[in-house]
C-alpha cells in the first residue's frame, strides 16, 4: 500500500549515531530539568540574554532556546503565554489552549518481542521477515523485525471515534476527558494479559502469538499558531507532537532540525536577525508538520475502519494518504529560507 522500502531499526541505535556525530567544541549537560525561562520585554534593543531556570535551581543564559524538550515541553507553554500578552481575550484563549498537550483518544500498546521467542512458537511467523498489519474495526496493530533481526517491534492501537476526529478542532466549552493511567498524571497503564487481548481478540489465530504487552496513551499537540516568539522556538514534538500512525514524529524533528540549521547557521544571521531567521523558519515549517500530523491521524482511522470507506477502495486511500511521504521534499524549503535569509526587504508575515 506504500511504495520505497523505509528504514526499520532500533531508536537507541539512532541515537547512538547522532551522538557519535557531536563535534568536540559541543558542551552537554546531562540531568538538567528546565522549569521556565525568562526573555525581559522591556528591553527596547531586543538583545537581551534569555535565562533559563532548571530544577536544582541553577541558571544559565543564552541568546536563541531551541525547546526540543518532547511532547511534555516546558518551553512550549513559556512561548506560548509571551505570544499571548497582548492578544484579545478571544485569541488569546486560544492560543492558551494549546499549552498542554492532549490525549488524542488513541492507546498504544508496544513491546520488543525477542525474535528466538517467537521463532521457537512459531517458526516460520510472518513478522520474524516482513512488516505486517492486522486490521480490525477500531482496533489494529503492526509488527516487522529490526535491530538486524533480533527483535520483532510490536505497536498497536485502539482509537476512540469521537475523541480523535475532534483532536484538531479549536476547544469547546466540553471538557475533554484525559488518560487515565498508574496514577491520574501519568500517560502509562499496566493490564492484565486478559486486558491487553480483548481489543484485538477477534483478529486471526497468526496475531495472537504477539499478544503480550503493556498499555500506554497518545498524546498530541493542537496546532500551534506559531512556533517561535522573538528568540525562542521549539521543533520536533514540542512543536508537533503527532500520533505515530505514519511514524513520522522524528522524522519530522529531524527536518525541522535540518531547516534551523539552514536560517541560523546562514552568514547573513545576527543576532538581531535571529527572530527573522525562526519566523521563516515557523513559515516554511509549520504547515507542512501540521499537514503531516492530520494525516497520520487520518492514518490510523482508515486502519481501524473509521473512515467512510468501502473496503475494496481502502488500499488506494492508505496508498493516497502516504503520498507524501514519497512525493514531497525538504529541497524546496531549505532553497527559499536561504532565499527570505539573505533578502531582508521580502515582508514574511
Amino acid at each position: 500500500m506504500t511504495k520505497g522500502r523505509p528504514m526499520r531499526f532500533h531508536r537507541a541505535d539512532f541515537h547512538s549515531v547522532l551522538l557519535s556525530f557531536l563535534l568536540p567544541s559541543c558542551t552537554m549537560h546531562n540531568g538538567k530539568r528546565l522549569i521556565s525561562y525568562a526573555h525581559p520585554l522591556e528591553d527596547c534593543s531586543g538583545n537581551s540574554s534569555i535565562t533559563l531556570t532548571f530544577k536544582d535551581g541553577s541558571t544559565a543564559i543564552c541568546d536563541v532556546l531551541i525547546g526540543a524538550d518532547g511532547i511534555k515541553s516546558i518551553v512550549r507553554p513559556c512561548m506560548l503565554r509571551e505570544l499571548a500578552e497582548n492578544m484579545d481575550p478571544e485569541e488569546k484563549k486560544s492560543v492558551l489552549s494549546c499549552m498542554d498537550p492532549i490525549w488524542s483518544g488513541v492507546a498504544a500498546y508496544r513491546t520488543l518481542i525477542s525474535a528466538q521467542k517467537l521463532r521457537e512458537r512459531c517458526p516460520d511467523h510472518r513478522t520474524l521477515r516482513d512488516f505486517t498489519q492486522y486490521m480490525g474495526k477500531d482496533a489494529y496493530f503492526l509488527a516487522y523485525p529490526i535491530s538486524l533481526g533480533q527483535y520483532v517491534n510490536f505497536l498497536g492501537f485502539t482509537l476512540k471515534r469521537d475523541l480523535v476526529d475532534s483532536a484538531y478542532k479549536p476547544d469547546t466549552e466540553i471538557p475533554r476527558p484525559s488518560f487515565k493511567g498508574k496514577t491520574n498524571d501519568e500517560w502509562v497503564s499496566e493490564l492484565t494479559a486478559q486486558e491487553f487481548v480483548e481489543p484485538f481478540k477477534d483478529l486471526e489465530e497468526d496475531a495472537q502469538h504477539l499478544l503480550k504487552v503493556f498499555h500506554s496513551s497518545v498524546h498530541n499537540v493542537k496546532n500551534l499558531p506559531s512556533t517561535n516568539f522573538r528568540r525562542v522556538a521549539i521543533m520536533g514534538d514540542a512543536a508537533h507532537g503527532m500520533t505515530p500512525f505514519h511514524g513520522s514524529g522524528a522524522g519530522q524533528g529531524i527536518e525541522d532540525a535540518y531547516l534551523l540549521m539552514t536560517v541560523l547557521g546562514h552568514k547573513s544571521t545576527t543576532l538581531e536577525t535571529v527572530p527573522r531567521a525562526l519566523a521563516i523558519y515557523d513559515k516554511l515549517g509549520r504547515p507542512f508538520s501540521s499537514e503531516v500530523a492530520r494525516r497520520s491521524m487520518r492514518g490510523g482511522q482508515l486502519c481501524a475502519f473509521q473512515e467512510e470507506v468501502p473496503l475494496h477502495e481502502l488500499g488506494d486511500a492508505v496508498t493516497k494518504n502516504w503520498e507524501w511521504a514519497w512525493l514531497t521534499e525538504l529541497d524546496d524549503a531549505v532553497k527559499e529560507a536561504v532565499r527570505l535569509v539573505e533578502d531582508s526587504s521580502i515582508d514574511i508575515s
